[in-house]
């Protein structure tokens, strides 16, 4: 490494410094800081003639960096940087060491410890410059236009001054209208001034400036980018009413029966459910608060009314907790999801904006669940079945797809066949999650439930095999194919046919199906989702020393960040940013893999950013097993062009 060729130049500034700082003592003592090769004082540099005496001493000492021990920085650093310009050296290789204000000035009548302390700061400054990067200055493209957050009269004015001065501005606002709460004073300090008179006039000419746009009921999400070139995700919660066709008449209030209490007089009046919240509202539009569903029931894929059951659980109404899940919603696996959920009803609890943490519904179900097995022995469901439809309906594939579409399709009076290809029903769950996740007994409890509503099911039958898929078209009023996810996906890499290179979802399969695999000491698990995790956790628990090897960063593997936190807990080491190239074997057997080291960059489809491999990170680790994890698809090779059903 180069060593740097530092030069330190300090100035008498007159008497200013000179007259309580020893200069030419610090000029001498610098000498000897590490790095700097040349030293000197001079009575004024920022003169003409000390500036061209600095930038002779760059050029003919072949300085690669320069201290200047004078005044402030916001005087002077230009002037030196500029000069160092000239003289060929970077720029942003100057620093200044401020010994008048910071250290002269304050130190007028003590000139011996005035001089100590000018050392320090002259030798922190040097330690700084040596660290400092040869920066290049650029242009890049600036947005003109402006975001402000929150509608009230500091954002109005803002927004205002703004606009008068020819740029763009997006009023972001939470509320339905413009105004904040000022408006709801009945006077201001200290003219007692009317709030409506003053904050009326700027509300109208904020709405009618041709460069503010106003968003209102609208709230920022994510904010990223950089001065000039932000970017601002801005969420707009719906009005619920079409505001390009509201004009403010007041009629949809006039006739809405819902009465509320007013927010804009605090609760102690009442407006419609259709409301303005205020005469002079900006936008003079009409609005509908949704309130009729908690978040976290907008969040679960299966709507499940997490709100009910975990306020019936609350008081202690157990039976009454189930019934919202298992008879309400027509959901069998309470206890399944329970464990194996990936709660976003969890992510979407609004309890967490008022103590940072969400109810931990997941947990809450699967306490249900098991409360119900510890006293009742099994799994109950009753559900009414509509009348029968005289429709028959085929389901392939006995997995949580295809039980709970037998669940809605029985409910609604129709006659239901599972056909799949293992003994038991479950599908993934049955052979793609660990027992220590989700115990089979569990699992095969509430599997039952599907099948004590009358729904048929046909086991070891391989559709395309044992049956032609054109026959169960033929013989069924409809088909409804849930095959689940078996094929494994392929890194198309050198060696990927090594013995010892294997599937994570065929691993999983054997220790579900009661096998134990036989794998070496050192096993890697190529992969961030779910199966990576389960697989890492399953041959940790086979003896083995596991890392799983992922290409991006733990922020953006997909597996729920619970099981994660646990891989971590029991000991699983995790390889972010890296990426198998080549698996390396010999006698047909794996012996090593090479990776390399990724970094991210921009965001790719699944809205991650996408790894970039770096060029010259390659590294061989020795593993005796690898299993990928790297996603799956349905195998649909039992469809044929006979049966006329187009893939897209």
């Amino acid at each position: 490494m180069k060593r740097p060729r530092i030069g330190v130049f300090v100035c008498h500034c007159g008497l200013n410094i000179a007259e309580s700082v020893d200069v030419e003592r610090v000029a001498s003592e610098s000498k000897v800081i590490p790095g700097v090769v040349y030293a000197k004082s001079y009575i004024y540099l920022c003169s003409e003639p000390g500036q061209d005496m600095v930038e002779e001493t760059i050029k003919e000492e072949h300085l690669d960096g320069i201290v200047v021990a004078n005044c402030s920085p916001s005087l002077h650093e230009k002037t030196f940087r500029n000069l160092a310009k000239r003289a060929g050296l970077n720029p942003f290789k100057v620093e200044v060491a401020n010994i008048r204000e910071q250290v002269s000035w304050p130190h007028l009548n003590n000139k011996e410890e005035a001089t100590r302390k000018a050392m320090v700061v002259v030798r922190e400054t040097v330690r700084k410059l040596a660290g400092d990067l040869e920066l290049e200055p650029f242009q890049i493209p600036v947005t003109h236009a402006a975001l402000v957050i929150g509608g009230g009269v500091a954002g109005i004015q803002a927004a205002l001054d703004i606009a008068d001065a020819g740029h763009d501005v997006y009023l972001v606002e939470r509320t339905p209208s413009i105004g904040g709460r000022m408006l709801q004073l009945s006077e201001t300090f200290p003219t007692l001034d009317c709030p409506q008179c003053i904050m009326t006039p700027k509300m109208t000419e904020a709405a009618q400036h041709s460069n503010i746009h106003i968003m209102a009921c609208s709230e920022v999400e994510e904010v990223s980018g950089y001065i000039g070139n932000f970017e601002v995700k801005v969420k707009h919660r719906s009005p619920f009413i079409d505001w390009v066709k509201c004009n403010g008449c007041a009629d949809c209030a006039e006739v809405c029966p819902v009465n509320m209490k007013s927010e804009w007089d605090e609760g102690l009046a009442l407006r419609k459910a259709a409301y303005r919240p205020f005469e002079q509202a900006v936008p003079n539009k009409f609005t509908i608060d949704k309130q009729g569903e908690p978040p976290c029931r907008a969040a679960c894929p299966v709507h499940l009314n997490a709100h009910g059951y975990v306020a019936a659980i609350s008081v202690g109404k157990y039976e009454q907790a189930l019934s919202l899940i298992r008879n309400e919603a027509a959901f069998p696996f309470a206890g399944v999801a329970g464990r194996i959920c990936t709660h976003p009803c969890q992510e979407a609890c609004k309890r967490q904006e008022v103590d940072d943490k969400s109810v931990t519904i997941k947990h809450v179900k699967r306490w249900l669940a098991d409360w119900e097995l510890k006293e009742k022995g099994e799994a109950s469901m009753e559900i009414e079945i509509e009348s029968p439809s005289g429709q028959k309906v085929a389901i392939v594939g006995a997995g949580p797809g295809g039980l709970q579409a037998a669940v809605d399709l029985r409910k609604s009076g129709h006659e239901v066949t599972i056909y799949d290809a293992q003994d038991k029903p479950g599908g993934m769950l049955l052979t793609g999650i660990p027992a220590f996740r989700l115990p089979k007994d569990i699992l095969a409890k509430e599997c039952e439930l599907v099948f004590k509503l009358g729904v048929k099911f046909k086991p070891n039958t391989q559709i395309g095999k044992d049956i032609p898929l054109k026959k169960l078209i033929e013989d069924y009023d409809a088909v409804f194919l849930a095959v689940g996810a078996y094929k494994e996906g392929k890194m198309g890499i050198p060696g990927e046919d090594l013995d010892g290179v294997g599937g994570a979802i065929d691993f999983l399969a054997s220790i579900n199906k009661g096998e134990t695999p036989e794998i070496g000491k050192r096993v890697a698990v190529v992969g961030g989702g779910n199966s990576a995790i389960d697989t890492a956790r399953s041959a940790l628990r086979l003896g083995a020393d596991v890392t799983v090897l992922y290409r991006r960063t733990e922020r953006e593997m997909p597996a729920i960040a619970d099981e994660i936190k646990a891989a971590k807990e029991e000991g699983i080491r995790f390889m972010l940013l890296t990426n198998p190239t080549k698996f390396i074997g010999s006698g047909g057997k794996l012996k090593t893999v090479e990776v390399i080291h990724m970094k991210l960059g921009e965001l790719d489809s699944s809205g991650r950013r996408r790894p970039i491999p770096i060029e010259g990170s390659e590294e061989i680790l020795e593993f005796d097993n690898v299993f990928l994890a790297i996603g799956e698809k349905p195998d649909l090779s039992f469809i044929s062009s006979e049966e006329g059903i187009e893939l897209t």
